[in-house]
């Protein structure tokens, strides 16, 4: 005989877990804030291979002892009108000659509207003389694209944050490390050489050579942090027309929106584990969000698969929150020693990572193991008990249309083992 164990009773107690890590991990964002990678702030990767054991530590020295030998940057915005290339601007603004000054240029958008960034790098900030000079020589050769000076941020290298990143090829053993640097400014060609060199110098013994870097702009940064959120919220939106619909015999809209509550537990959770822990939230974190999305909802569909099932086959004979309790004790076992399953696979490559120095599967790994827990906890003990809750307030408003007071035709009562 099925024991069922009272969840819904027990919801009051268990919600203090996820409670306390997400109130500490506000206080750790407030003080410490989010490990963000390049991805999202913008800044450089500089990429290398190398031979034998290399002292990290000292590598992120070397590379923030080059960085604050690059001086400064300001950052200067103007919108335009119509079509105006990049490369052109680049051109025009190598005409204008301000001593110690490169400046390099991007174009973007914000709200519809097309703009152009100027970054002025060296060993000094941009005066208001110098801004006047960049103004007129971008609204004289552009006259047809009315230029409109917007903005300018300036930013001392000294405010940007080095990071290394370690892997291996567990086929070859070839060692790699990228060094982030990590900041809303944007390296110069030369300023990555010059960093290059002085790391290979430095580490000569290592055999380190240059592998290659890339560059991502603190508005290229923002603009995929926003896509990010984009992805999470339209498949959130595809969760609740989904579970609406293929529930609508058990309270569609109440189910939907439950199922829902416990992903944004499950992101807010993992989000909260990973800053607590300086964790690094880079693009393998949204690969993480959206793959417990989908693991944590299959085991959310199983429980109300179950209380569908239960629904036909009692009637009325069981309130809602006897029903909900008898659906997550049958489906506990199995939800449990899958996500046990999956959990010892993801600690395996966490372990074999740490061993070996993966820094870049880790950042995936970690998180994925964390959520395989918080995602399982949010499916059994979270989503269920709010069902629970909405569905007795509507019962006790006397909502006529409420799932419970629908009649259930015996003949139609099935039971499905899992």
């Amino acid at each position: 005989m099925q024991k069922t164990y009272d969840v819904i009773g027990k919801f009051k107690y268990l919600i203090w877990v996820p409670v306390a890590v997400i109130v500490v991990g506000i206080f750790f964002n407030i003080f410490s804030g989010a490990n963000l990678s390049i991805d999202f702030t913008g800044g450089s990767t500089l990429s290398y291979s190398y031979e034998g054991k290399l002292n990290f530590n000292e590598l992120v020295k070397e590379t923030e002892k080059a960085i604050k030998d690059a001086g400064s940057q300001t950052t200067l915005v103007y919108s335009y009108t119509g079509t105006l290339e990049s490369t052109n601007v680049k051109t025009t603004l190598d005409g204008v000659k301000v001593d110690g000054i490169t400046f390099t240029t991007e174009n973007g958008t914000d709200s519809g509207n097309a703009y152009v960034y100027v970054y002025a790098i060296g060993n000094k900030l941009l005066k208001k003389d110098d801004i006047s000079k960049v103004t007129k020589a971008l609204q004289s050769g552009f006259a047809d694209n009315k230029i409109v000076f917007k903005s300018k941020t300036e930013k001392p290298y000294t405010e940007t944050k080095v990071e290394a990143i370690s892997s291996q090829d567990l086929a070859t053993g070839d060692k790699t490390v990228k060094t982030n640097v990590i900041g809303n400014i944007s390296l110069t060609t030369a300023q990555l050489d010059k960093i290059k060199t002085a790391v290979e110098t430095k580490f000569a013994n290592n055999k380190i050579e240059s592998t290659g870097s890339t560059t991502v702009s603190a508005s290229f940064g923002s603009l995929f942090f926003g896509k990010s959120l984009y992805a999470v919220m339209l498949a959130s939106i595809f969760v609740i027309i989904y579970v609406g619909i293929r529930f609508k015999n058990v309270g569609g809209v109440k189910a939907a929106i439950s199922a829902l509550i416990a992903l944004i537990h499950d992101i807010t959770f993992i989000y909260f584990i990973d800053v607590i822990f300086g964790i690094t939230i880079d693009t393998n974190f949204i690969a993480v969000f959206l793959t417990i999305l989908g693991y944590s909802l299959n085991d959310t569909i199983v429980i109300y698969d179950r209380i569908r099932e239960n629904k036909e086959l009692y009637g009325n004979k069981k309130s809602i929150r006897e029903l909900t309790n008898l659906s997550i004790s049958q489906s506990m076992k199995r939800t449990a020693v899958t996500s046990l399953t999956t959990f010892v696979a993801i600690m395996t490559v966490v372990v074999v990572a740490s061993i070996k120095g993966l820094d870049s599967i880790l950042t995936f790994a970690i998180p994925m193991s964390i959520g395989t827990i918080c995602g399982t906890f949010s499916s059994l003990f979270v989503a269920g008990p709010i069902y629970v809750f909405w569905c007795e307030r509507k019962e006790k408003k006397g909502d006529k249309d409420n799932h419970y007071t629908n009649k259930i035709n015996p003949k139609k009562a099935r039971k499905k083992a899992y």
